[in-house]
């Protein structure tokens, strides 16, 4: 694919958050840019990849800091690969979380070193899979991730997995992403007799883990309190809640989704569907 240099901006587009981790790098004389990405991150032809100009203009921005930036972009690449990248990094994040839980849980008031540092091991192995999540989000689709996050409940890990849920399968309808995250009820009734209702659990248990967690925030949040507490008066428990939640951030995730819009907390409104 043959690149038109005139077609890349000469002036750098400033961030929308501040860099505050890297600043403090830089007040401390030594920082660290890690750059990834496909062909325009690599390089292609003879335009000089970003990471090289990006280091550049560094060194002209701060003379008296060490900065160094590792070009990690791979030619070629397309988004599969970049969402399996995404999926990977979530993978290791939910098992690095799932495993320091389980020993505190087992090993509640050991304070042996070795357990210490098993645990400060696995929390450096989340923050790093947490970091690497989001990079990777925000490679597949910035704006998909901004629109996640901006919804209530919804926090880094929920949105790396939202985005990954909307960026690698096209969705008809809000019932057909719930199904696909094995959210989706069965209903156990015949004639007049009420039976059991289940979720079928068929799909990822790491994206349903997500939108649990998710669901969990939105029930604990300014907008979500009144109906957890509603529902709890209903006698609804804590699972039934979870379960509601989840699928309500599900909604709203495709609504936010097709409307290509952020979160926008004076519209909205539980809907709770019928079926739960």
């Amino acid at each position: 694919m043959a690149f038109d240099p005139s077609e890349f901006p000469v002036q750098a587009a400033p961030f929308d958050q501040r860099l505050e981790n890297f600043g403090s790098r830089v007040k401390g004389g030594q920082a660290r840019v890690v750059a990834i990405g496909s062909s325009t991150t690599a390089g292609e032809g003879g335009i000089a990849p970003y990471p090289q100009r990006l280091l550049a203009d560094l060194r002209i921005k701060f003379p008296n800091v060490g900065i160094e930036v590792i070009n990690r972009g791979v030619g070629g690449e397309d988004a599969p690969l970049e969402l399996k990248r995404l999926k990977d990094a979530l993978r290791k994040w939910f098992h690095a979380s799932q495993m320091r839980s389980k020993l505190v849980q087992v090993f509640r008031n050991s304070q042996e070193p070795e357990l210490q540092e098993a645990l400060h091991a696995l929390e450096n192995l989340g923050a790093a899979a947490e970091k690497e999540a989001i990079a990777r989000a925000k490679l597949v689709d910035a704006d998909c991730y901004k629109r996640n996050v901006s919804a209530a409940g919804v926090g880094p890990y929920s949105g790396c997995a939202l985005t990954f849920l909307l960026c690698s399968k096209e969705f008809k309808d809000a019932d057909s992403i719930r199904a696909f995250v094995g959210l989706d009820l069965r209903v156990e009734d015949s004639g007049k007799k009420k039976g059991k209702r289940f979720i079928t659990k068929r799909g990822d248990r790491i994206l349903r883990h997500a939108v649990t967690c998710a669901a969990r925030g939105l029930l604990n949040s300014k907008l979500g309190k009144p109906m957890n507490e509603e529902l709890k008066a209903k006698g609804r428990k804590h699972a039934e809640r979870l379960v509601i939640a989840s699928r309500k951030i599900l909604r709203t995730a495709f609504a936010l989704d097709k409307q290509k819009t952020t979160f926008d907390p004076q519209k909205f409104k539980w809907g709770l569907d019928t079926k739960t």
